[in-house]
C-alpha cells in the first residue's frame, strides 16, 4: 500500500541512500528550496519506483518529518513524560531536552531540521499534523500552556507570553545556544537557564533597559491636541495596531517613534538619526529611522562599523543565517530583493540592540514562510526587555504573535484586546465532514459546531458515504468590524 504515511516512511527507511540524500537536502535547505532531483540524482535512486511510492516533494517530506517523529517516541524517559499524570515542571522540560539530546545522538542533522521546520509556513506545517504522528514537542508545549493557565499566568502578563515563544526558540534552534557537539552537562545548564527565567518571568538574556518603559505613556490618537487619551506600552511587550491600510497608522507608528526618541520630527516628517534607543522600520520609504540602504554600499557596509569585535562578528554572522543573508554580504544593496532589504532592516535594527522597535507595515509583502522566519528572528534576537510595536492589517498573525491588540479607526484607537480575550468571544468550533461523492471522489464540507446547526449537519451525515469526521475551531473574519463597532471608515 502505498496511499499510508506508515509505508511510505518504512520504505524510505529501507533504503538507506534515499534517506541520506533526503535528511541531508531538507535540513540543508527551506521545504521551498529544496530540490527533489538533486535527492533522487544524488541517491541513484530509480525515479520510476520513487514516484510510484511518493507522489511529490511534499510526500517525501512527510515520510521524513514522520520518521523523525517516531523516532524520538522511543528514546529513553518518554514513557515517563507520556504518562506523568502530575505536572512537574522542571522535570517535563528535563525529559524534553533529554529527548532532544537522544535526537542528536540518532543524527546530528535531525536538529537542524527541526530548525527548518520550526521556520517553515503555517501552511505546511498543519499539512505536516494532518499526515505525521503528533510530536513529543506537541504535546509538551500543550501540557506547558496548560499549566500556566491553571497557574493563572496566561493573557495576565506579557513577559509569559513571551517566555512561552522564548522556550520554542531555544527548542528548536537548540544549536544556536549550546557548542557542537553539546553534551549531557550544557543541555542540564540550559535547562537551569530556562527554569531560572520561568521563575523570573523574563527571558534569560535579561539586560536592564536604558529606555524607562515602566510603563511608558503613548497616544491613543494620530491629533496630538488630544494629549489626555493615552494608553500604556508594557516592558517588553508586543503590541500590534490592527488597521485598514491608509487609514492613519503610519502616522501613528511615526507619533510613537518621535515621542519614545524624545526628539520631535521636523516638518518634513524625518526622523532623528543615529539614535540607540528605539527604532522606526518604515517598509514604505524603505528607512531604518532616517537611514536609507545606500545603493552604492554592500550588506555588509550597511550593517558593520569599524568597532565590530570577533565575538560581535559571531553573532551578526549568526544572525544572518537565520535571515537567509549570510551569503549576500558582499552583494549591493541595490541588488536585494524586497524581502531581503527588509530582512536587513531587521538585521541592522536587532544589531543596535534597541529597546523599542516600532515596525511600520512590514508583513505587507512577505509570505507566510518569511513572516514566520520574521518573527523568529525578531523574539530570539530582541533585547530584553524591548518593547515592540507592529502596525498592519494582519490581524491572524498578530494573534498567533502579540500581546495586546489595538483596533484602530479614524484616527484613533478604539480598543485594545489581548488574543485571549478575542478568541473567547470569536472562535467557533466548526466540524468538518470528510465524505465521498456520487463519483466516489473525496470532498469535505463544513458545518458550524452549534445546535442551531445540528439538523443541518444531521442531515447531511445520514444522506452520505462518511469517511471522516474532525472539528476543529475557526475565528470570526469579522473581528475587526465587530471590535470597532462596525466602523472600518
Amino acid at each position: 500500500m502505498k496511499n499510508t504515511i506508515e509505508d511510505r516512511t518504512y520504505f524510505l527507511k529501507k533504503h538507506p541512500d534515499l534517506f541520506r540524500e533526503t535528511l541531508i537536502e531538507f535540513s540543508k535547505n527551506p521545504f521551498p528550496q529544496a530540490s527533489l532531483n538533486e535527492i533522487i540524482k544524488r541517491s541513484t535512486f530509480n525515479k520510476g519506483s520513487f514516484y510510484y511510492r511518493f507522489a511529490d516533494k511534499n510526500d517525501l517530506y512527510y515520510a521524513l518529518m514522520d520518521d523523525l517523529f517516531v523516532s524520538q517516541y522511543s528514546f529513553s524517559g518518554t514513557a515517563q513524560f507520556l504518562s506523568d499524570s502530575d505536572f512537574s515542571l522542571e522535570e517535563t522540560l528535563h525529559l524534553l531536552f533529554v529527548n532532544l539530546f537522544e535526537t542528536a545522538k540518532e543524527n546530528f542533522l535531525y536538529l537542524q531540521l527541526l530548525k527548518n521546520y520550526y521556520f517553515e509556513s503555517d501552511d505546511l506545517k498543519e499539512e505536516v499534523s494532518k499526515k505525521c504522528i503528533k510530536p513529543i514537542f506537541s504535546r509538551f508545549f500543550e501540557r506547558f500552556r496548560s499549566f500556566l493557565r491553571a497557574k493563572g499566568y496566561l493573557g495576565n502578563s506579557s513577559s509569559v507570553g513571551f517566555l512561552v515563544k522564548d522556550i520554542e526558540i531555544k527548542y528548536f534552534c537548540v544549536q544556536d545556544y549550546l557548542p557542537s557537539p553539546f553534551g549531557f552537562g550544557e543541555v542540564a545548564d540550559l535547562i537551569d537557564d530556562i527554569i531560572d527565567s520561568i521563575e523570573k518571568k523574563l527571558s534569560p538574556r535579561l539586560v536592564h533597559s536604558r529606555f524607562p518603559l515602566k510603563p511608558f505613556p503613548i497616544p491613543a490618537s494620530i491629533d496630538e491636541t488630544k494629549p489626555n487619551r493615552q494608553l500604556l506600552l508594557k516592558d517588553g511587550e508586543l503590541f500590534a495596531l490592527q488597521a485598514m491600510p491608509n487609514s492613519g497608522e503610519r502616522q501613528w507608528a511615526k507619533l510613537v517613534y518621535d515621542i519614545a526618541s524624545g526628539h520631535p520630527s521636523d516638518q518634513n516628517g524625518i526622523g532623528i538619526s543615529n539614535l540607540t534607543n528605539c527604532v522606526l522600520i518604515d517598509s514604505e520609504r524603505f528607512v531604518l529611522n532616517d537611514n536609507k540602504l545606500d545603493t552604492g554600499r554592500t550588506l555588509a557596509q550597511f550593517l558593520l562599523d569599524g568597532r565590530v569585535k570577533n565575538k560581535r562578528q559571531k553573532q551578526l554572522e549568526a544572525l544572518l543565517v537565520d535571515a537567509n543573508l549570510i551569503d549576500l554580504q558582499t552583494t549591493l544593496c541595490r541588488k536585494l530583493s524586497f524581502s531581503d532589504r527588509l530582512f536587513a532592516f531587521l538585521v541592522k535594527a536587532l544589531w543596535i540592540k534597541p529597546d523599542l522597535i516600532v515596525l511600520d507595515r512590514v508583513l505587507d509583502c512577505l509570505d507566510s514562510a518569511k513572516i514566520q522566519r520574521f518573527f523568529v528572528i525578531l523574539l530570539k534576537y530582541r533585547r530584553n526587555p524591548c518593547t515592540i510595536v507592529l502596525t498592519g492589517s494582519h490581524l491572524e498573525i498578530f494573534m498567533k504573535y502579540a500581546d495586546r491588540i489595538g483596533f484602530f479607526v479614524g484616527g484613533a484607537i478604539r480598543k485594545i484586546s489581548t488574543p485571549e480575550e478575542l478568541k473567547r468571544q470569536y472562535q467557533q468550533a466548526k466540524i468538518l465532514i470528510h465524505y465521498r461523492n456520487n463519483t466516489s471522489a473525496d470532498e469535505s464540507i463544513v458545518f458550524d459546531f452549534s445546535e442551531e446547526s445540528k439538523a443541518t449537519w444531521v442531515t447531511f451525515l445520514q444522506g452520505h458515504s462518511i469517511t471522516e469526521i474532525t472539528t476543529h475551531h475557526e475565528l470570526d473574519q469579522n473581528i475587526f468590524e465587530k471590535e470597532t463597532g462596525g466602523n472600518v471608515g
